[in-house]
This record gives C-alpha cells, sequence and structure tokens, in this order.
C-alpha cells in the first residue's frame, strides 16, 4: 500500500511532480515447487515469438491452477495461456461458455478460428487446492481434461493448425490488456503433439515423471520464467509484465511536495489535470493524467481524504489506442461508476 501522511484533512489541492515504478507478480508455493502467483489486474508473463509455438498437426496445453475467482458472463475468461494471431489464435482460459463456467481451448484450424468449452465446476476450482487443467487437439478432436480425467470432447474442426503469426504468447492474460488471471499458475506446458488419456493421467500424478516429449514450451515458473523446453531459442526470455502503479518510496527526500496528494517525483511525467472526482463504495477516487507510455490516466483512492493509495493504471495508451486526455464520472440508477473519455484534439 502507498500512503502519504498528511497534517491536513482538506482536499482542497492537488499538486504533482513524479517518479515511475512497478510492483509485479510474486512467487508461493505451488503444486511443483515454486509457483507464479497472479494478482488478477495487470500482471501477466509475456513471452516473445518463436516457431515452436505454432505447431502445425497437434497440439497439447496443460497447467497446474489454483484460481481465487471465477468469473460470470461471456466476457469474464481468465486466461491461462494464449498467443493472439488473429483467426490463427491459441488458447487455453477458464470462464463461462454457453452459460455455464468451463475449461476452453481456441484454435485457428483449417483457415477458421474454433472454439469450445466443456462444463468445469467452480467449486471444483475455488477448494483452495491446485487442479491440472490440459485441452489436446489432434487433428480430429479436442479433448478436454481435469486433475488427469478426460471431462469433453469435440469433433466439431478437424484439419491441420493454421501456424500464421508472429505475436508474444501470454500466460495469464489476453495480450496483457484484459482477461487477467487470478491466483496461482504453476507448470504450463506447451507440446506439438496430443498428449495421450494415459500420459495426462500421469501427468496430474505430479511425481515428475511425465513425458517430455514433444514439449515445445515449458514455463516451471520456479522462481523464475526460464523457458525450460529443449528447442526453445535460450536467447529469447519471457517477461513479468503489469501495468504501472505509482509507488511513493518510503523516505521521502525534503526537497519533494508533501500536499494534500503529490505524485513521488520530480520527474519528466507532467502530471496534471484532475477529474472525475467521485465518492463511490466506500471510497473516494480521484484521476489525474500524468505520461506513462503517453497520456495516462492515474486512479487513486481513499477512505478518509488524508490516507491515499494508488491503483493501478489501467487507462493507457496500450490499452485504449489512444490514451486519455480527459473525463468525468457519475453514479448511474444502477449505482455502478462509469468514466467516459472526452477526447481532445
Amino acid at each position: 500500500m502507498n500512503i502519504l501522511k498528511l497534517n491536513v484533512a482538506v482536499f482542497s489541492s492537488l499538486l504533482f511532480a513524479v517518479v515511475d515504478t512497478a510492483a509485479g507478480g510474486d512467487y508461493a508455493d505451488g503444486k511443483l515447487g515454486k509457483a507464479l502467483i497472479l494478482g488478477g489486474n495487470s500482471f501477466t508473463v509475456k513471452i516473445p515469438h518463436y516457431a515452436g509455438l505454432k505447431p502445425a498437426k497437434a497440439i497439447t496445453i496443460s497447467a497446474w491452477i489454483k484460481p481465487e475467482r471465477v468469473g460470470k458472463g461471456g466476457w469474464q475468461w481468465q486466461q491461462i495461456y494464449r498467443k493472439e494471431d488473429g483467426n490463427a489464435r491459441a488458447l487455453m482460459a477458464i470462464g463461462e461458455y454457453e452459460k455455464k463456467h468451463s475449461l476452453c481451448f481456441g484454435l485457428g484450424i483449417s483457415g477458421k478460428y474454433v472454439e469450445h468449452g466443456v462444463p468445469l465446476e467452480p467449486a471444483k476450482l475455488l477448494d483452495g487446492k491446485w487442479h491440472l487443467v490440459s485441452v489436446t487437439f489432434d487433428g480430429k478432436a479436442i479433448k478436454f481434461y481435469a486433475d488427469g480425467q478426460e471431462i469433453g470432447a469435440s469433433t466439431k474442426a478437424t484439419g491441420s493448425i493454421d501456424t500464421q503469426g508472429e505475436a508474444p504468447a501470454y500466460i495469464g492474460s489476453m495480450k496483457g490488456e484484459r482477461e487477467f488471471f487470478k491466483g496461482g499458475i504453476d507448470d504450463v506446458r506447451l507440446y506439438n503433439r496430443a498428449l495421450s488419456t494415459g500420459e495426462i493421467k500421469t501427468m496430474a500424478l505430479a511425481d515428475g515423471k511425465a513425458a517430455v516429449n514433444g514439449i515445445v514450451g515449458w514455463w516451471k515458473l520456479d522462481g523464475d520464467l526460464k523457458n525450460s523446453a529443449a528447442e526453445a531459442p535460450k536467447t529469447l526470455l519471457a517477461n513479468l509484465e503489469g501495468l504501472h502503479t505509482p509507488v511513493m518510496p518510503k523516505s521521502l527526500p525534503s526537497s519533494w511536495l508533501t500536499y494534500h496528494l503529490a505524485h513521488p517525483g520530480p520527474d519528466n511525467v507532467k502530471p496534471a489535470d484532475p477529474n472525475c472526482a467521485i465518492y463511490y463504495g466506500g471510497l473516494y477516487h480521484l484521476h489525474y493524467i500524468y505520461q506513462n507510455r503517453g497520456h495516462s490516466f492515474a486512479h487513486v483512492t481513499s477512505k478518509d481524504m488524508v490516507h491515499w493509495e494508488w491503483q493501478p493504471t489501467v487507462l493507457t495508451p496500450p490499452a485504449t489506442g489512444h490514451g486519455m486526455y480527459s473525463g468525468t464520472a457519475f453514479l448511474t440508477k444502477e449505482v455502478t461508476a462509469e468514466t467516459f473519455q472526452l477526447p481532445i484534439s
């Protein structure tokens, strides 16, 4: 938590000047050694493209997960692995499919993007235990597995896998912009073949004897982001990325401003233009513009307008495509907060 302790309780001025730091995901005990813990609103692993991530004949995607939430609604998916190459994309996620919470799979097959899901009950995933989820496609059928057991299949598409595209792959999000996974992810594997039911059962034993032949991407997440697949390029390193969150240092230089609220600084981020001051959900909310890969909307919250906490900066040029310039906020009859951009040329 980033807090400024001030001696004035009146929210009457906002002075700026700032720096630029960000927090990251963390590691904790996983199913196999350590695991990556993601917060569900910003952090994700970005994996540079290489040819091995685009198998042509068959594929298996597998990972151990321990989610801390499940989404409701068709847009509330949580991505486990996703490589966004247009209609040639490949993904495994959890979320709602045909109005049921499901294990979901998407893949470009024979020139068309095919998506399918099979029910996977939220109560099973939210029991505080690690669960192995896996999907396979062998050119004829898509099969879904949970904890080593087949839970469904689909023959809606057959043929070869589309291999065009050089977009990066992500663990825990869609392009680092949305559909963030909240909880633990461990031992993410990508194969250029469809593992058999017996091989999936062996993997679920978590005894270190899972098959490695045909593995083209293997992120153990055992305290680092190393790709352990033998054929993976050693010079292409994955990175942990996240939305920027301004952070105030523990010890403030005497030259810094410490008024009611001051962006940490000084630096060249040029904070200005406070907007969207609103009281909602038991908190005071305020946004303002600063430079973070272009015009971005900082978001700060407070319970008393004295102690402030910065939230992740969600509205940025990569997320909106054009940046944020100004805006306002109001409460609707449904008592939901809405923020709208007012473009300024």
